[in-house]
């Protein structure tokens, strides 16, 4: 990041400092087991979880120690995940009670809270926690999949958003903007002129 920084011309970049996940969350648990505490200095330790990383305690590796390494790295805001899988539930989430523990102790430090999570149920799960971010859209829609227009209940979830004062962050073409980087022509697309400065597109 330090090295992105320097460069003459970029974006202005922010950053949530290492995020916090569970031991056996997501996105933790793509990477191999005796890589994870290396890799993620911010795991959490998983009370629900029957079997623990080595060197993982919850006495070292909880809420507290972890927004501490946030602010000493700089971070502005402190991020956390309600993932529990693609298609079906298949990956473990904070409880109830962690994730208004990260909440709480965000806020204890004036650090927005945001939450990864993209599925009505998940947005159902946090909306009442007290976060304040929900960081991408509902794009999956659960046993609503499929439905045309817009169910009630997805309406109903999205006004308890509102009610509740958690901001959206859209990003819509997460999916999207990852293929772009396999395309040789998208530098070419005359509409980047309208948004980006001429050099920096060279």
């Amino acid at each position: 990041m330090e090295a992105f920084k320097q460069h003459v011309i970029s974006p202005e970049i922010y950053s949530c400092g290492s995020s916090l996940m569970l031991e056996n969350g997501y996105p933790a648990l793509f990477q191999p087991k005796e890589n994870r505490v290396a890799l993620f200095p911010n795991l959490l330790f998983n009370p629900q979880s029957k079997t623990h990383l080595p060197g993982l305690s919850a006495i070292q590796n909880n809420v507290r120690n972890s927004i501490k390494r946030v602010i000493n790295e700089g971070g502005i805001c402190v991020k956390s995940y309600h993932e529990d899988g693609f298609a079906k539930s298949i990956w473990p989430v904070p409880s109830n009670e962690l994730q208004q523990t990260i909440n709480h102790e965000a806020a204890k430090h004036n650090l927005p809270s945001i939450v990864h999570a993209n599925s009505i149920n998940a947005y159902k799960a946090i909306i009442n926690s007290g976060v304040n971010i929900i960081a991408h859209g509902m794009w999956n829609w659960d046993e609503f999949k499929g439905q045309s227009g817009v169910p009630q209940e997805i309406k109903t979830t999205l006004e308890n958003a509102v009610n509740n004062k958690v901001a959206i962050m859209p990003t819509f073409r997460v999916v999207g903007s990852n293929m772009d980087l396999f395309d040789s022509t998208f530098l070419n697309d005359k509409a980047l002129t309208h948004v980006l400065p001429k050099l920096h597109i060279a």
